[in-house]
């Protein structure tokens, strides 16, 4: 993998973990204690494999019709995205935060495959504009409690900024 790819997805998941973070304060989250003897550590949720994933070939054209969400009533729990349609929260996630959107400027673009990363042993939407995210369950803690609450890492397909030299 080259850095020219590297660098943004570390970036992503950077900015990800941080909103992520910040967005913890649902009005009614879903979440569940850590338990004796649970490990309070949980796989990155953006891995450089979701790059390699789609490495074969350009992502799929944007079409009205080129996305796999539901339309209609959304079921309670539901992950509802910004164009009214509606998919299964993934990663045994049971309500679905409310979508925070792409990186402001990028429009957002229709799931068009949900896939499994073995590298991070997470479910992953893949938008048609090459975009990925996903709900999971992230570990939070509040003094001595640690509770686990689902929420959203979203990672955008970026050029890298260039690098001035030092010299």
């Amino acid at each position: 993998m080259t850095i020219r790819i590297l660098i943004p997805l570390i970036g992503l998941l950077a900015i990800g973990l941080a909103w992520a973070a910040m967005s913890s304060t649902d009005a009614d989250p879903v979440t569940h204690p850590v338990s004796q003897g649970e490990s309070a550590t949980r796989p990155p949720p953006i891995s450089p494999d979701i790059a390699a994933e789609n490495a074969g070939g350009q992502p799929a054209p944007l079409t009205k019709t080129s996305g796999i969400g539901k339309t209609g009533p959304a079921p309670a729990g539901a992950a509802i995205f910004p164009d009214g349609t509606w998919l299964s929260p993934l990663n045994d996630v049971e309500k679905a935060p409310d979508f925070p959107g792409f990186t402001p400027g990028v429009p957002f673009s229709p799931v068009v495959k949900i896939y499994h990363s073995a590298e991070t042993g997470l479910d992953y939407y893949r938008h048609a504009d090459g975009s990925h995210s996903t709900t999971y369950q992230a570990l939070h803690q509040e003094g001595q409690k640690s509770y686990y609450a689902a929420t959203w890492i979203v990672a955008n397909p970026k050029d890298p900024l260039p690098l001035k030299s030092r010299r």
